[in-house]
C-alpha cells in the first residue's frame, strides 16, 4: 500500500518564493529590499568615475563576485588585493596584467567595495538589516548602468537617512552602556567623564593653550584623531599644542574641563549632541566626513601643561 505524504501549502509557497533573482522581483514597498538595493547600487555607481578605457576591460562578473564574496564573508580581508591593485594600476598605460589576470584584478577591485560595505554595516550593527543578495543585484545593475529602479537623488537621500539613523541608534546605546558602567562620571549634560589616573595639578583653564595628549575614537574603537604617532616615546613627545577653540575639541570636552586637572588622565564619552551634532565634521579638501553626523565619541585626554 502506498503512503501519501501531505506537504503543507505554506512549504510550497516558501519553496517557490525566496529572494528576488533580479530587479524586477524586488518589492520597493519593503524597506529592507529597498535599502539593500540602494546600498548595492551606490557601491556599483562608484565605477562610473573610472575612465571608460579602463572600465571597459574590467571583468564585470568578477567585479560582482568579488563584491558579494567580501560582503558576505566576515573572515575575508582585502590586504592581498590592495597589493594586487597597486601593481595593476601602477602603469600610466592602463591595467598591467603581467603578474595577475584581468579576472583576478577585477575580483579584487569588487572585493574592496564589498569589504567596505560590510565593515560599515558591521560598525553600525546593521549587517542583519541588509539583504546581501539584493545588494548584489543593485551592484550589478549599477555596473551596467541599469540601476534606475530608484532615482539617483532619492537613493542618495535614502542612504544618508539610513546611516544617520544607525549612527544615532548605535551612539545612544554606546553612551547608555558607558553610563551604566561609570554612573559616578555621568554629568547632567549627558557626557561621562572617567578619571583613569589622578593628579594634584591645577584646574584646566579654557582661556589657555594646552600641551596635550589626545585620542578620539568612534563607538567601535577606530581612531579618528590622535596626537600619538608612536606609543613608545614619552607623553611629551606624543603631545601637541592646541587651545580650546581647536576643532578637535568638541563641546563635550570643554564642558568636562571644569572637572579636569593638569596631569590627570581621563576617558570621556561624548553623545553626538555634545560632539559634532547632526552635521558631523567634514574634510574640506575631500568633502568626506571625518566624523559622520549623529556620532557618539570616546576621547582619551591628558593635559601635560597649559
Amino acid at each position: 500500500m502506498k503512503k501519501l505524504f501531505i506537504i503543507p501549502l505554506s512549504a510550497l509557497l516558501f519553496a517557490c518564493g525566496g529572494d528576488p533573482k533580479d530587479a524586477s522581483e524586488i518589492d520597493l514597498e519593503n524597506f529592507e529590499e529597498r535599502i539593500s538595493y540602494a546600498l548595492g547600487a551606490d557601491m556599483g555607481a562608484n565605477f562610473a568615475n573610472i575612465p571608460e578605457d579602463i572600465y571597459s576591460v574590467l571583468n564585470k562578473q568578477a567585479l560582482e563576485d568579488g563584491f558579494y564574496e567580501f560582503l558576505t564573508s566576515e573572515d575575508k580581508k582585502s590586504d592581498d588585493c590592495q597589493d594586487i591593485l597597486r601593481t595593476a594600476f601602477a602603469s600610466r598605460q592602463g591595467i598591467d596584467t603581467t603578474d595577475h589576470s584581468m579576472k583576478e584584478i577585477s575580483h579584487c577591485y569588487g572585493s574592496i567595495f564589498g569589504e567596505m560595505m560590510r565593515k560599515s554595516l558591521t560598525s553600525k550593527k546593521a549587517l542583519d538589516q541588509v539583504n546581501a543578495d539584493i545588494a548584489k543585484i543593485g551592484f550589478k545593475d549599477a555596473l551596467i548602468k541599469a540601476d534606475t529602479l530608484i532615482p539617483k537623488e532619492e537613493r542618495k537621500q535614502m542612504i544618508v537617512d539610513f546611516n544617520n539613523d544607525l549612527n544615532k541608534q548605535v551612539g545612544e546605546e554606546f553612551i547608555s552602556d558607558a553610563a551604566n558602567e561609570n554612573a559616578e562620571g555621568l554629568d547632567n549634560s549627558g557626557y561621562i567623564l572617567v578619571e583613569t589616573e589622578g593628579s594634584d595639578g591645577a584646574p584646566i583653564d579654557l582661556n589657555k593653550e594646552y600641551e596635550i595628549v589626545y585620542t578620539m575614537t568612534n563607538v567601535v574603537g577606530d581612531t579618528i584623531i590622535s596626537t600619538t604617532i608612536d606609543p613608545s616615546p614619552s607623553d611629551l613627545e606624543n603631545s601637541q599644542v592646541i587651545n580650546a577653540t581647536d576643532i578637535v575639541l568638541p563641546e563635550g570636552w570643554k564642558m568636562a574641563a571644569k572637572d579636569m586637572k593638569l596631569g590627570a588622565e581621563y576617558t570621556l564619552y561624548i553623545p553626538y549632541e555634545l560632539g559634532f551634532g547632526e552635521k558631523g565634521l567634514m574634510n574640506q579638501q575631500s568633502s568626506n566626513y571625518v566624523i559622520p553626523p549623529f556620532s557618539a565619541l570616546k576621547v582619551y585626554t591628558k593635559v601635560l601643561g597649559q
